[in-house]
């Protein structure tokens, strides 16, 4: 085994205990791994292309297997379609800074309220 196929295994076993560890219910450093997965899985495809190229097929098992693990909970985020938004549940929002030194415009921030209309006003 060349050193390119060691390095490509020990980053796949790596991989392979962090995307495991990632399922792993009320423990802060499982949960902080699970927001990874997409790292997780892009770095799985790279191994899985360089295990092809090094024609390793234990690592490409590996590989393939943890990617597989890890597409789990990824898969259904993808293919799920959002629902069509709905105006009854939109809230507008109006932002303005009143904090400039020479702001003494208050005509402005009336048109610009009356305008816009906004469900909420933020100061």
């Amino acid at each position: 085994m060349n050193p390119l196929q060691k390095l490509n295994l020990s980053a796949i076993v790596i991989l392979t205990m962090m995307v495991t560890a990632a399922f792993v219910p009320d423990v802060w450093i499982c949960d902080l791994l699970s927001q990874f997965r997409l790292v997780f899985a892009a770095l799985l495809f790279a191994s899985i292309v360089l295990s092809l190229v090094v024609k390793e097929p234990k690592s490409i098992l590996l590989s393939l297997l943890a990617f597989a693990i890890n597409a789990t909970p990824i898969a259904p985020l993808l293919a799920a379609s959002a629902p069509p938004p709905d105006r009854a549940h939109n809230i507008s929002v109006l932002n303005f800074n009143t904090q400039f030194p020479h702001n003494d415009k208050v005509s402005l921030l009336e048109t610009l309220i009356n305008d816009k209309d906004p469900d909420v006003i933020t100061l």
